[in-house]
């Protein structure tokens, strides 16, 4: 009788474990190409995962912010948009106050220093007969005298800073709100988004004599132009895809569309110029994703995010205004 404790035994019982592995591996395999799976050994799937992370994940940056200057509308008032005028001399803010309020950015930042309740109040205010969604300057007005707003009553208004007073107003979103307004570089078109599933682009020299719609299969909430100036306008919408339409040629539909958000896209940015154009997005989601396409006008074109790169923030909307009143 051997003994089992002999290095004859043990050789042998460490080959009948080595066989059982291999066998249990190829059951494994032959059942994953049977459902249309390829699989890596435990090793090679390691190391490929490695090198997944290494190309997909950013280095993690953390930065530290001071806080340069505060602006208080109000102890009650909700802010829902901001916006610099194109010389960065005034901030335009607009919420549920009704009001359009415009700070000196000069005297908020010399008075940065001093008690954050004692702030210096607006330079100018404009009231407004709705809340509003969202605030820019049209750019091209003669001493950034001309501010645009979309409210919750569905209406794109014009003012005229210096006097007070509309300019003149479009109601062409059937009542529906307004969340996002936009002008093209040097005013030549206007964008609205609304609830009302449309984005309109449209003249601002003469806002009732037509428009051209987009349809996106949720509310419209966030529309922005090429800054470059090239006729593209981006859409963000509520069913969680963002897509770029030549304005040239809105019933065509999409040039370029981006799937892959799992909540609203609530913000769309244009990023650096170049034949690969880049679009980011935000969305309800918590995520920050980044786009490129060749933009290049034609049918729709579906588009992965480029390496995949998200940035997370904690609250649930986005790293740039989550819920957690962190940026």
């Amino acid at each position: 009788m051997s003994n089992p404790s002999s290095p004859a035994s043990s050789s042998s019982a460490a080959q009948r474990l080595q066989e059982t592995i291999l066998q249990q591996q190829e059951l494994a395999a032959g059942a994953s190409q049977v459902a249309g799976i390829t699989t890596l050994p435990l090793a090679a799937a390691a190391a490929d995962d490695e090198d997944d992370n290494a190309e997909l994940s950013p280095p993690r940056c953390e930065w530290e912010f001071r806080l340069a200057a505060t602006a208080l509308p109000g102890a009650s008032d909700a802010i829902g948009s901001v916006d610099f005028d194109p010389t960065g001399r005034l901030l335009a803010t607009g919420g549920i106050a009704r009001r359009i309020r415009m700070y000196d950015v000069a005297s908020l930042l010399v008075d940065s220093g001093s008690d954050a309740s004692a702030g210096p109040g607006p330079a100018a205010c404009i009231c407004v007969p709705a809340k509003l969604s969202s605030v820019r300057w049209r750019p091209g007005a003669p001493q950034s005298a001309v501010v645009g707003c979309g409210d919750y009553d569905g209406v794109v208004t014009e003012y005229d800073v210096e006097r007070g007073v509309a300019a003149w107003e479009r109601d062409e979103h059937a009542g529906r709100r307004v969340w996002s307004l936009d002008y093209a570089p040097g005013a030549a078109m206007a964008a609205s988004g609304s609830d009302d599933r449309t984005a309109h682009v449209w003249d601002p020299r003469a806002p009732s004599a037509g428009w051209a719609t987009a349809r996106a299969g949720g509310a419209v909430l966030c529309v922005e132009f090429d800054p470059s100036g090239a006729p593209q306008l981006a859409v963000g919408s509520a069913d969680r895809r963002a897509v770029v339409y030549d304005v040239r040629a809105l019933g065509r539909g999409a040039v370029a569309s981006m799937d892959g958000h799992g909540r609203a896209v609530t913000y769309v940015r244009w990023a650096g110029a170049g034949a690969a154009r880049r679009v980011v997005t935000s969305a309800a989601d918590g995520t920050h994703r980044l786009w490129e396409w060749g933009g290049a006008a034609g049918g729709a074109v579906v588009q992965r995010p480029r390496k995949r790169a998200e940035l997370r923030g904690d609250g649930g909307r986005d790293g740039s205004g989550a819920d957690n009143f962190r940026i």
